[in-house]
């Protein structure tokens, strides 16, 4: 497992390629059980400026990725990712994608 995970930080809406505040310190996430089970979905990479982000709460639940759009890309192509799951409950959001180099279950508390 690598990366670091940050507390809070802020970007634009899920399944983009937003860039925002990258958080403050953290530490190394931590391995969950959560399975691969999400369906593949379409990457766009696009000529296009990124769109200002839209805000608002993120709700405790279940999420799946159905799409994420490269802005600013010199190629305009689209590719099939593999599946990517994130769970979040409260301040702990767990993520697990199907990547093809190894399946990477993280888990991370956030904070404001």
């Amino acid at each position: 497992m690598g990366g670091s995970a940050g507390s809070g930080g802020t970007g634009g809406s899920a399944g983009t390629n937003a860039t925002g505040g990258g958080g403050s310190g953290g530490t190394e996430p931590t391995c969950n059980t959560l399975e691969a089970s999400a369906p593949e979905f379409p990457l766009y990479m696009v000529p296009d400026p990124m769109p200002a982000g839209l805000g608002g709460t993120i709700l405790d639940g279940t999420y799946f990725a159905t799409s994420e759009t490269w802005y600013e890309s010199p190629l305009t192509e689209t590719l099939m990712m593999p599946g990517n799951r994130t769970d979040i409950a409260g301040t702990t959001w767990q993520e697990i994608d199907g990547s093809p180099d190894g399946v990477e279950p993280l888990s991370s508390t956030l904070g404001s």
